[in-house]
């Protein structure tokens, strides 16, 4: 059986820390596809000779993401990429999430913010934590909680962050996540494969994270028939708005409200880490999805 030969898009620093990439080549290995990595902004990469070009940890796209999409544009002029880049374009700003509450999904609220407001109360909670972040942003870099005593300091970072040229949202900080966690889904070709907690990433009055991405601690979970749902919508929702009729990744990480009901925290459908690691038979379902998909 010929090999199919495809790359897994990533970055310089993320690859040897990104910890699904041994489990996921491995596994496809065993679905005759040889996967290697490729970073996406080396100009020394002939992308015409791969089958596919499927995003896995590009995660320093966030500093230059107008770069990203034009170089994503011209892999695509010479092979295939996943997730579609309809998709991609769309993903990359958490403007998505205001289209989503749109369509009706469940949402943490969110405030963005485009502008120095000339009054922080426009922008932050009036009660309770709140989170300042970029709209382009990944594994919680350039993100900080701040508590009402330190609306300076969230003012600060919120002017820093637009002085810098991004786009901010800022967040109730749902208070669910200190003991319930968050639940996250990964889906491959829009179908559940594993769930998983994820804890608390944030610490009141630390500075915001700077680096690729936050440490996190990820343990198994099932999620519930209402998280599993909230999922499913929101998958359906991306499909139609994208105008695709398969998603190959996606990853759905949402919070529970104050009545315990599930809110949508972020879809991740650029680059999400796996967690592979959490559940043994999920790099086996992630490449045979992955051979479908390039069937």
């Amino acid at each position: 059986m010929d090999q199919t030969h495809i790359a897994l898009i990533t970055c310089t620093d993320a690859w040897p820390r990104d910890d699904d990439a041994p489990l996921l080549v491995q596994a496809l290995a065993d679905q005759q596809i040889l996967a290697e990595p490729a970073i996406w902004d080396s100009p020394e990469i002939d992308w015409s000779s791969y089958t596919a070009a499927i995003l896995r940890s590009p995660w320093d796209y966030t500093e230059r993401p107008a770069e990203f999409l034009a170089t994503l544009e011209q892999i695509q002029l010479s092979t295939k990429v996943l997730n579609p880049l309809a998709v991609l374009r769309w993903n990359i700003d958490k403007h998505y999430l205001d289209d989503l509450a749109k369509a009706g999904l469940s949402v943490v609220p969110t405030e963005f913010v485009s502008e120095v407001p000339s009054s922080p109360e426009q922008v932050f909670p009036s009660e309770g934590r709140f989170v300042v972040k970029p709209t382009i942003s990944s594994g919680s870099r350039n993100t900080a909680q701040y508590g009402q005593s330190e609306r300076a300091e969230a003012r600060a970072h919120l002017e820093q962050l637009l002085a810098a040229g991004h786009q901010v949202m800022v967040q109730p900080y749902i208070d669910s996540v200190e003991d319930v966690g968050e639940t996250g889904m990964v889906f491959f070709l829009d179908e559940f494969s594993h769930g998983f907690r994820k804890g608390a990433l944030l610490t009141e009055g630390i500075a915001p994270v700077a680096g690729l991405y936050a440490p996190e601690a990820i343990t198994p979970r099932e999620p519930s028939p209402a998280e599993l749902e909230l999922a499913h919508r929101a998958l359906q929702i991306t499909r139609e708005r994208c105008g695709t009729d398969s998603l190959l990744y996606a990853r759905v990480d949402v919070l529970e409200d104050s009545d315990g009901q599930p809110q949508l925290l972020e879809l991740e459908l650029t680059e999400p880490s796996y967690f592979l690691r959490t559940d043994a038979a999920s790099p086996a379902r992630a490449a045979a999805a992955y051979a479908r998909a390039l069937a």
